[in-house]
């Protein structure tokens, strides 16, 4: 619900723009090794063909996952954790309207580039949307049925 809210917003806040998301994962996504790649490559799909620009940052070494991602339409971009000025020139060139993080991990690990990206404290979000939620039941959203 946090997501479709999220995207809802960002939405509002670029029209007649194309949208941009950041997604941040620990590994690049491998379809055939695991469903938690299965489900990586799922919401990526879906943000594309909803008019996002994606662009997949990851910590993990570059390899035949990365490039594939690649020939997708996906922005790649390795990002080590630990070094905030390659990370503020991550967020700089992708300019995101919205961050997204694949687990608790990844957001552990890049959780600060949220606030750099949309200048804000992440904790602030989490408390303001959790405390009025407007969705409807008519909106669409990224849960598992709506995906294709």
């Amino acid at each position: 619900m946090l997501l479709s809210r999220a995207l809802r917003d960002a939405s509002r806040s670029t029209a007649g723009l194309r949208r941009r998301a950041l997604y941040f994962s620990i590994i690049w996504p491998e379809p055939t090794s695991s469903a938690g790649s299965v489900r990586v490559m799922m919401i990526l799909r879906a943000l594309q063909r909803a008019g996002w620009h994606v662009t997949l940052a990851s910590p993990a070494r570059p390899n035949a996952h990365m490039e594939s991602l690649r020939r997708d339409g996906v922005s790649v971009a390795p990002c080590p954790p630990t070094d905030e000025e390659a990370l503020r020139r991550l967020v700089r060139a992708s300019r995101p309207d919205v961050v997204l993080f694949n687990g608790f991990a990844t957001e552990e690990m890049f959780g600060h580039a949220a606030k750099l990206a949309l200048g804000r404290d992440k904790d602030d979000e989490h408390r303001s949307t959790s405390d009025t939620d407007d969705t409807s039941a008519a909106e669409p959203s990224l849960d598992a049925g709506s995906v294709e």
